[in-house]
């Protein structure tokens, strides 16, 4: 691994995974709760804004939380805190300029940049490059909804160590059962409100 100059950072990598924790947790109540009519629960989307925050004033001090500065479960809480900053794209588009920077130099996994890429792209209505980022259809089974080609994103999947994506696909639809994880009761509403937050905050 290239040095990088950083240090490990006791206090990051807690205040990380302290933050993933809490995304977690509220996801669960959420779901269990079914509160699953809204696209974008409100108290959801605020903890992310708040998460993001926190993630752009450690990237300005520190730059990007990679395996020299936390560890493995610090890196990982990092890019899930990237992926759910979806409500500003400017510095979600950010974080995948330094992911993308980080993992050329083996600082964090190359799976933590798909799924940025893929979150991205999901944003945007664009097809997926490694079909990482689902989402429900009219029948309540989870897809996703746009694809690049799939023998390319078989390929791109195995370069990185991920599965074929049918059988990903079936493995987490599976794990669905064991979960308190519900469709949408009203899918239209669930839809429509999901293109005008993506209108709003800038995505489309």
């Amino acid at each position: 691994m290239e040095s990088t100059g950083k240090k490990f950072n006791t206090e990051i990598n807690k205040d990380l995974i302290r933050l993933k924790k809490s995304e977690d947790d509220l996801v669960k109540k959420l779901y269990e709760a079914q509160k699953t009519d809204l696209a974008y629960h409100p108290e959801l989307q605020q903890l992310h804004i708040q998460n993001a925050i926190i993630l752009e004033q450690i990237i300005e001090q520190h730059g990007w939380p990679g395996t020299s500065m936390v560890d493995v479960l610090g890196c990982r809480a990092a890019s899930q805190i990237a992926q759910h900053a979806i409500n500003t794209p400017t510095f979600q588009r950010r974080c995948l300029t330094l992911v993308t920077a980080a993992a050329m130099i083996d600082e964090i996994p190359l799976r933590q940049v798909a799924l940025i890429t893929d979150r991205i792209l999901f944003n945007e209505n664009k097809p997926q490059l490694y079909g990482l980022i689902s989402d429900w259809d009219e029948q309540g089974k989870l897809i996703v909804p746009m694809l690049d080609d799939k023998d390319k994103v078989n390929k791109r999947r195995a370069e990185i160590g991920l599965l074929p994506f049918d059988e990903d696909m079936e493995i987490e639809n599976k794990k669905l059962e064991s979960k308190p994880i519900k469709p949408p009761q009203n899918w239209q509403h669930y839809k429509l409100k999901g293109q005008e937050w993506a209108e709003k905050v800038g995505w489309r």
